[in-house]
């Protein structure tokens, strides 16, 4: 039955032979009870589908993987081959072929889903499980007399871990030899004189010479006995003994070298396994002692081929690995597959195996995504599947929960946007449904910190789109987060406040009902104001900053009155913080920071402290009152600012907006309602809220209600522009609390009593927040926003500007795009996290086309040879991306060329040429890469010096050539030969173009190689001198015939047609000649029409080319206006023209 399908040379025959083979195996073969005929010919197609597993062809080693892959499926893989297939197919995850390789990666999976062996393939859980196998087959067979085992499986076995004890050993013998130096010393000189006196004696070792030999054997012995009981440190020991006694007796008594001591320590353990052996021939012994011995044997030839099984797939995991940085979706399909069915198998642990799939979700692959959620579910939620779990328990999703939760909290902070896209993703599809989100409000009920902590910290993230699910559980979070264990563990209260934040559903055009709001009056913001008020002045709690953000953000989204309580919980915080005494609070003592033992006098203005009526742009009368505060706290005071006007700003220009097309959905459907009964008129807004909003910042609602039909009958624009207005008028120029405690905010990073840089960062983000609400204020005063930028020493004061001036650049690019250039300033500081972070900003805004780069992309260039490897690494991503996005960095790469040449022209040359190997490989394709060749060949002309010209032949040595641009590549250089014949006097200059002759003969085929030889020739002519290369460029016009390219012919409009052959032509079939066209004369040699005295020269012109009068526009009206006073100021006489009559005056 065995057939020979290597003969088979089409593919396709050899591929239908393999799939009739699997389905012989799967049908005829199937059942156990085969004769000797049937299992001879099983083998033979056994050994069909293991020899085309190396097959030539892609699509023949696909088939044979399949039928393996369905063999294994079906249990029908014989263990005897599982081991010998396996290796085989780990070495196909490494194919050239992308399908070869996905059906090794499914063969894999399979192998570990349906592996005879054991669910659980932890290698370092199966050693041990061998080693106390071995060592219990070992004593059951010393206790009956009988040691069939090899020494060398035993020392396979243990080895590693005798090893390590060995040097262990020998390291602390050395450290007590150390301890004990005279010790030494005397013992030395004792053996000196005792080598004197026994050299008498040297008859006596000879006698007492068997004595030490069979006191050798007894140590072996007793040492290979406890190798055997699992006495690993003991047989050491004694090991360590008889090699000193050995060593006595030697003429070099001392070997200082570890490693040596260590291979002979070795060799003498391994010695005693081999002492313990009895050399006796067989003992029969009683049946039942042979029948546990057979079980441990096989019981360790299971154990054996599970760790086989587990270090192969180990090496799949690596070779897996290697897959993931692959642009193919089928390779990483499969690969994340593989790496959850390893996970579920001890393979990898659940932090490794997830955290290497979460940077695909960010892919825009669907399939990906799917492939990456689904491999995360069986990692995580495999408990709670009803796939692979039918009875599930209450128990069973809190521990699942307690799992989820973990990982969630745990996360390190470039993994916590992936994590949480992972989970959102979950409740979306719902893998985490009700019962899961019920489990977590189990954790957070519970008095155990470690669990409510991260169960808030998961349900902030679940319960996004989902109101419903936080308004029934509004008085657990107000009991829970904000009450006494709020107070004790910020943690918990900042995790309590985003749920609260999800509150309230995201406003829309199609909401009809009211949105939910808490009346501020609620016992629940009570002890949120508290919270924000005491925690500035707990020093001790690190979470206050985070704390703060998520409490303001729950006001502005969840409250009633949110600007009326915001402005209760500043006046507070501004009166305490006025009060602050130290003596107060013992418990900040013992956490006090660094910035709080260095703190100095910070003044605090009168405007800031006390109400006036007087704008804060006017200077008072009354001198400013100055007091002693703790940095900190003051810090805490100004981000708790910041974070009002951020939300502030969001509150205004997102949710009133979002209220304001609201609004105007229910007008529309009101004026529907009762078009026919009341007029247009009399039509007002319905909103269910109350309009008293004294006390607050501003009445934006009272503004809105009272002028509603000025809102809702203006267009998106008009009413954005009326925001823009009113945070002009209202937030920063109007006697409030936010316009006051602005001169307070430019005090603390302007005045001179203040030098703490954490206070004057925040108040630099905090001042660039206000710049965010108007850009007329934004304009005014970015002027001292950059002088800060350009003066400041501090690094940190530096990396604060370049972040708020990216965000306003985003906010209003036109006001801040004259100042950008400061930013491109900071890349040439000396300070490698000022550069870095000003790098990310200005890649963040060129990328996202908020700005555009345009002669300080040389700028850029320079941090791909940056000595800090981050700004080199991210200037690569940006280059890459850049060159994604349209023809940007081909119209920037020759201004670049040109700045970085004259830059580099003196020294750094390799600094050149490493940029250049970075950005002209991105240029790949084949027209740009043509121009640029021609454009870079024309500036040869206008080169002097030979470093210039080095630059230029380097670059266009480094653009990339392909099969199909290599014959226009060579056309562009051959005709701009003339350009830089007289620069090849240069070595350097005719060695790169030496080496882009090369490039191009092996791109080009053997008839263009001859070309190649005759353009080196004239180069080599060039070389020489100018006589010798005129004729070089002669003879090569005319040998290779480089003529100049063709302009392109000017496209007929579309309405004309060819001219038909004339109908009268001769009968003999000949084609009639048009006679030939006189080229048209350029329009400044065109003769003048003088306008006829007739009125109707122009409609008989216009009838007469079959066109009518071209319309006049408003601009050309004006000039014709323009040109005609300007006719009646140079001419005595002036013609007129009214309604189609023409009239002369004269003076």
């Amino acid at each position: 039955m065995k057939v020979k399908t290597f003969t088979f040379q089409p593919y396709t025959l050899r591929t239908g032979i393999l799939e009739a083979t699997k389905n012989l195996l799967l049908q005829l073969y199937s059942s156990q009870e085969l004769d000797e005929n049937q299992k001879s010919e099983n083998e033979a197609l056994l050994e069909i589908l293991d020899n085309h597993l190396i097959d030539v062809n892609a699509y023949a080693r696909c088939k044979a993987l399949q039928g393996w892959t369905s063999l294994c499926e079906a249990e029908m893989l014989p263990v005897k081959l599982l081991l010998d297939i396996l290796e085989k197919a780990v070495e196909r995850t490494l194919d050239k072929s992308s399908y070869v390789r996905k059906d090794a990666l499914k063969f894999l999976k399979t192998c570990l889903e349906h592996n005879p062996f054991s669910g659980n393939l932890d290698k370092e859980k199966i050693g041990k499980q061998l080693e106390a196998a071995t060592a219990k087959l070992i004593k059951l067979q010393g206790n009956a007399g009988v040691a069939d085992f090899s020494v060398e499986e035993v020392w396979e076995t243990i080895g590693k871990r005798v090893q390590i004890i060995v040097h262990k050993a020998l390291a602390q013998d050395l450290a007590d030899k150390e301890n004990e130096p005279a010790t030494e010393k005397v013992a030395e000189e004792n053996k000196e004189e005792s080598d004197k006196e026994n050299k008498s004696e040297e008859d006596k070792y000879e006698k007492h010479a068997e004595e030490m030999e069979k006191e050798l054997q007894e140590g072996l012995l007793k040492a290979g006995n406890l190798l055997l009981d699992e006495k690993l440190e003991e047989a050491v020991q004694l090991a360590l003994e008889l090699t000193k006694k050995m060593a006595k007796n030697e003429e070099n008594a001392k070997d200082d070298n570890e490693d040596l001591q260590a291979d002979l320590m070795c060799t003498l353990l391994k010695a005693a396994l081999t002492a313990v052996k009895p050399e006796t021939a067989d003992i029969e012994l009683p049946k039942d002692v042979q029948v546990e011995i057979k079980k441990k044997k096989e019981t360790i030839q299971f154990l054996k081929n599970c760790l086989q099984i587990s270090t192969l797939i180990g090496v799949a995991s690596e070779n897996v690995r290697m897959l993931l940085a692959t642009s193919q979706t089928t390779d990483l399909v499969e690969a994340i597959d593989f790496i959850a069915s390893a996970q579920q198998f001890g393979l990898l642990s659940e932090e490794d195996s997830a955290l290497k799939l979460l940077e695909f979700l960010h892919s825009k692959d669907l399939a990906l995504k799917k492939a990456v959620t689904d491999a995360c579910k069986k990692i995580y939620l495999s408990s709670i599947d009803p796939e692979y779990n039918v009875e599930i328990t209450f128990n069973g999703y809190v521990e699942a929960m307690k799992k989820i939760s973990s990982m969630v909290h745990n996360a390190r902070p470039c993994f916590s946007k992936s994590i949480a896209l992972l989970v959102q993703t979950w409740v979306n599809h719902g893998s985490i449904n009700n019962e899961c989100l019920f489990a977590l409000w189990e954790m957070v009920e519970s008095k155990n910190k470690s669990e409510c902590v991260p169960a808030l910290h998961t349900l902030s993230i679940a319960l996004a789109g989902k109101p419903n699910l936080v308004q029934e559980k509004i008085a657990t979070l107000d009991k829970i987060g904000f009450g006494s264990r709020g107070e004790g563990c910020f943690e918990l209260a900042k995790w309590a406040a985003a749920v609260l934040c999800h509150a309230t559903p995201k406003i829309t055009a199609e909401t009809l009902t009211n949105p939910f709001r808490i009346p501020f009056t609620d016992d629940i913001f009570t002890h949120i104001s508290n919270l924000l008020i005491k925690g500035v002045f707990k020093l001790g709690d690190k979470d206050y900053c985070g704390l703060a953000g998520y409490f303001v953000k729950a006001i502005f989204k969840t409250c009633l009155k949110p600007l009326s309580l915001i402005e209760e919980i500043l006046r507070k915080m501004h009166e305490e913080v006025r009060k602050y005494n130290p003596a107060d609070y013992p418990e900040n003592k013992n956490n006090s920071t660094d910035a709080e033992e260095e703190r100095e006098d910070v003044p605090l203005t009168q405007l800031a402290t006390q109400e006036t009526d007087a704008p804060p742009t006017q200077p008072t009368d009354t001198p400013p009152l100055v007091e002693s505060i703790s940095h900190v706290v003051l810090l805490r005071y100004v981000y708790v600012i910041g974070l009002v006007v951020e939300e502030l700003h969001t509150f205004i220009y997102e949710d009133i907006m979002a209220e304001i097309r609201r609004q105007k959905t229910l007008v529309e459907l009101e004026r529907n309602r009762q078009r026919m009964r009341r007029s247009r008129a009399n039509t007002t807004a319905s909103s269910g809220q109350d309009d008293d909003e004294d006390g607050s910042l501003f009445d934006i609602k009272k503004l809105m209600h009272s002028s509603s039909k000025y809102f809702i009958n203006n267009t998106e624009e008009e009413n954005l522009d009326a925001l823009l207005r009113l945070c002009d008028n209202e937030v920063l120029f109007k006697d409030n609390l936010l316009g006051k405690l602005l001169t307070f905010v430019q005090d603390c990073f302007t005045s001179r009593h203040c030098h703490h840089h954490g206070l004057r960062i925040v108040a630099i983000q905090t001042f660039g927040k206000y710049m965010q609400l108007s850009p007329n204020f934004c304009s005014k005063n970015l002027l001292k926003f950059v002088t800060i930028l350009a003066k400041s020493k501090d690094s940190r004061v530096k990396i604060a500007c370049i972040h708020t001036l990216g965000d306003l650049l985003k906010k209003f690019p036109n006001q801040c795009e004259p100042y950008s250039p400061f930013v491109y300033d900071c890349l040439k500081e000396s300070d490698s996290n000022v550069r870095f972070e000003a790098l990310v900003v200005i890649s963040k805004l060129i990328l996202s086309d908020m700005i555009r780069v345009k002669f300080q992309i040389s700028s850029l260039a320079r941090c791909l040879t940056d000595t800090d490897m981050r700004c080199q690494d991210l200037a690569r991503y940006f280059f890459a991306t850049l060159a994604k996005k349209g023809n940007i960095l081909y119209n920037l790469v020759l201004d670049m060329i040109s700045q970085l040449s004259i830059e580099y022209s003196e020294s750094n040359q390799t600094s050149f040429e490493e940029i250049m190997n970075e950005i002209l490989p991105h240029i790949d394709k084949d027209k740009q890469v043509v121009a640029l060749v021609e454009k870079l060949s024309s500036r040869f002309k206008d080169k002097a010096e030979e470093v210039e010209c080095y630059n230029l032949a380097l670059c266009i040595s480094k653009l990339p050539v392909t099969a199909k641009s290599v014959h226009a590549f060579k056309e562009a250089l051959m005709e701009s030969l003339p350009h830089y014949a007289d620069k090849l006097k240069y070595p350097t200059v005719k060695s790169k173009f030496d080496e882009i002759v090369q490039m191009v003969r092996k791109q080009m085929k053997a008839e263009g190689k001859d070309e190649c030889e005759k353009w080196q020739e004239v180069l080599d002519s060039c070389a020489k001198g100018k006589d010798s290369a005129k004729l070089a460029i002669a003879g090569l016009a005319e040998a290779v015939q480089v003529e100049p390219k063709e302009k392109r012919k000017a496209k007929a409009p579309r309405g004309r047609r060819k001219a038909r052959k004339d109908s009268s032509s001769d009968d003999d079939g000949e084609a009639a000649v048009a006679a030939p066209k006189t080229p048209r004369a350029p329009r400044s040699q065109r003769k003048k029409v003088v306008d006829s005295d007739d009125d109707d020269s122009i409609i008989q012109t216009a009838a007469r080319h079959k066109r009518k009068p071209a319309a006049k526009t408003p601009a050309t009206r004006k000039q014709a206006i323009l040109e005609e006073d300007e006719e009646e100021i140079q001419s005595p006489v002036k013609q007129r023209r009214v309604r189609g009559k023409k009239i002369v005056e004269s003076d």
